[in-house]
């Protein structure tokens, strides 16, 4: 198997049977989901690494992500726990007693525009990590 150095390559979708491929330049890979969600690369096309940009996908990496690092008791120390980031957005919407998800809260925001709710996500998660 060849070595990935300094990039790797990804399909990122498909046109009349033939793949296309996108050269991504990463200096090296992400330790966690939460460096990753910090690459230019992910926040340009975030598209290419959910499928589509949708705060739904977006969520279930999150998610996914969080539900390993607690059922395997890996220790994370680095990254943020979205927990906190919840609780952030409930304040930052007022949102009181609110007991869903923050996803629900962004997603209310943008009037159910899921590729705008991305967006917004990336403006609030950077304003939580600024303020932590």
């Amino acid at each position: 198997m060849e070595k990935i150095k300094d990039s790797c390559l990804q399909t990122v979708g498909f046109k009349q049977d033939r793949v296309i491929n996108m050269k991504v330049e990463l200096t090296e890979f992400p330790k966690s989901i939460f460096e990753l969600i910090d690459t230019k690369s992910f926040r340009e096309r975030p598209g290419m690494y959910l499928g589509q940009k949708n705060i739904d996908l977006l969520s279930a990496m999150i998610e996914g992500y969080q539900y390993a690092i607690d059922s395997y008791e890996i220790l994370d120390d680095k990254s943020i726990r979205f927990e906190k980031f919840r609780d952030w957005v409930v304040n930052f919407y007022n949102a009181g007693e609110y007991t869903g998800s923050w996803k629900h809260l962004i997603l209310d925001d943008c009037n159910g525009d899921s590729q705008k709710a991305v967006d917004t996500f990336f403006n609030l998660y950077d304003r939580f990590k600024a303020e932590e």
